[in-house]
């Protein structure tokens, strides 16, 4: 039985000193990310940009180094277990899903967006925002294959500690609805 609640509450501190408090639920699990560097996907069970991102984003985290968690994150209180369950069995998405059922994470880091990911710091500084690349242009409208790859592109800079070149780019999928 999968079990999606909120486990408990990390109060993280910013670089630039802004307290973020992060609901951290996931299936029955408890997670600790306090300190470590994060890759963020915030999805949408009934998004069609979620459901065709979802397995770039889990080939991302398998490929990546072990120093980046990868998490899901699933803005407000809109979707039961069953809808969670279906999404993560028929999308093949295997990693954590940190349910932010009062918008606290989604609202101090401006996620508009599903999909939409972040990158951040082990200080929680947002180093990346935006889309994961070029392949989807609108919501309906996507290019035969990616040819900017900005998140992966942001991680591997980040990973080998260079600069990342694109830090921002306006996002591209369903918006996120605010209670």
């Amino acid at each position: 039985m999968v079990r999606f609640g909120v486990i408990l509450t990390v109060v993280l501190l910013t670089s630039c000193g802004t307290k973020i408090d992060i609901p951290v639920t996931t299936e029955g699990a408890k997670l600790d990310i306090s300190g470590q560097k994060v890759a963020l996907m915030w999805l949408a069970p009934d998004c069609p940009l979620c459901q065709l991102y979802s397995t770039s984003f889990c080939e991302l985290a398998a490929s990546s180094t072990k120093d980046i968690s990868f998490y899901g994150v699933l803005p407000g209180n809109h979707y039961g277990e069953e809808e969670i369950r279906h999404f993560k069995d028929s999308f093949a998405f295997n990693l954590d899903i940190i349910a932010d059922k009062d918008y606290g994470l989604s609202k101090k880091l401006s996620a508009t967006i599903t999909p939409e990911f972040f990158l951040l710091d082990s200080g929680y500084q947002v180093l990346y925002s935006g889309k994961f690349d070029d392949w989807a242009t609108d919501l309906s409208q996507k290019k035969l294959k990616p040819s900017a790859h900005y998140f992966k592109d942001a991680i591997q800079a980040f990973s080998n500690g260079t600069k990342i070149e694109i830090d921002h780019v306006d996002p591209v999928g369903c918006t996120i609805e605010y209670d």
